[in-house]
C-alpha cells in the first residue's frame, strides 16, 4: 500500500495537532499513528512520500532513518516545532544536536534568529479555521486566562487573584499551578468556545494570538500583549497549500 503522507500521532503539541488535522483534511491517502520504534517498518509497509514528525519527541531511530543513505525513494520529512517560548531553550539544544539532519523544520518565525542553522519553513499567526471561528454568542463577565508552561507565569496575574484581589479570572492550561481559580486544560473546540463566550482574555502563553483575533475576543485591560490584524493571520489550509502540498 502506498501513502501520500505518514503523520506521527501526537495529542499535546498545539502546532503539531493543527497540522495533523489539516493534513487529514487535505490529503486523501494518509495514515496517523505513533511511529515510535516502528518508523522503518511503517516506511516499508506504506512507502509514504512525506512524513510528519514533532521535535520534542525526536528520537535516535528517527534521526537514523532521516539520514540513512541506504534508503531508496526516501520520503520528505517535516518536523514541527511548537510556538512555546518557555521551551525555546530546549528546542535550541535539540536542534544543535541534530542540526545536520536532512529534514525540514517548521518553526515559529520569532524563534528563527535564535535557532541553529538548518532548513526551516517559518510560520506566524497560524490557526485552524475548522476549529477557531466566531460564534457570535453572548459573552459572560469573566476573563479567560491562558497560562504558559512556565510555572512562574502566574506572577503576572497574581495581584489580580483571590485573596489578593478578587477578579473573575479563569486560569487554564497549566494544571501544575495550585490555585482555586485554575480549572485545568482547555484545547481545540473547548478553547474556541471559551474564546467566544468569555468577556475578555489574557494570553500568558502567547500561543493563541491568531485564534484570539479570529474569534474577536476582547482583550483584558490586564493584558499587555499586542496582537496582529485579522489580515495577518494564516489558516493551516493556506499554509499547507503554499509550503507542503
Amino acid at each position: 500500500m502506498s501513502l501520500d503522507i505518514l503523520i506521527h500521532k501526537n495529542s499535546y503539541s498545539k502546532t503539531h495537532v493543527s497540522f495533523m488535522y489539516g493534513l487529514i483534511k487535505n490529503v486523501e491517502k494518509h495514515h496517523v499513528v505513533s511511529v515510535h520504534d516502528k518508523l522503518y517498518d511503517l516506511f516499508y509497509i506504506f512507502s509514504p512520500k512525506t512524513i510528519f514528525l514533532q521535535l520534542e519527541e525526536y528520537t535516535n531511530e528517527w534521526h537514523f532513518f532521516i539520514n540513512d543513505p541506504s534508503i531508496k525513494n526516501k520520503p520528505k520529512v517535516f518536523v514541527t516545532i511548537d510556538d512555546d517560548e518557555y521551551k525555546k531553550e530546549q528546542y535550541i539544544k535539540l536542534l544543535t544536536q541534530i542540526k545536520e539532519s536532512k529534514c525540514v523544520f517548521i518553526a515559529p518565525q520569532k524563534f528563527i534568529k535564535d535557532l541553529p542553522k538548518a532548513q526551516y519553513i517559518e510560520y506566524e499567526y497560524l490557526y485552524n479555521s475548522d476549529i477557531y471561528f466566531p460564534l457570535n454568542q453572548e459573552r459572560n463577565d469573566k476573563t479567560l486566562t491562558i497560562l504558559s508552561n512556565d510555572p512562574k507565569c502566574i506572577s503576572d496575574v497574581e495581584p489580580y487573584l483571590y485573596p489578593n484581589k478578587e477578579e473573575k479570572l479563569c486560569l487554564v492550561n497549566n494544571p501544575s499551578i495550585n490555585n482555586e481559580q485554575n480549572v485545568g486544560l482547555m484545547f481545540d473546540h473547548d478553547m474556541n468556545t471559551g474564546l467566544n463566550t468569555f468577556g475578555s482574555v489574557i494570553d500568558l502563553s502567547r500561543s493563541y494570538d491568531a485564534e484570539i483575533v479570529v474569534c474577536e475576543t476582547p482583550i483584558s485591560k490586564i493584558n499587555k500583549n499586542t496582537y496582529p490584524s485579522k489580515e495577518q493571520t494564516v489558516t493551516i489550509d493556506t499554509f499547507l497549500k503554499q509550503h507542503i502540498l
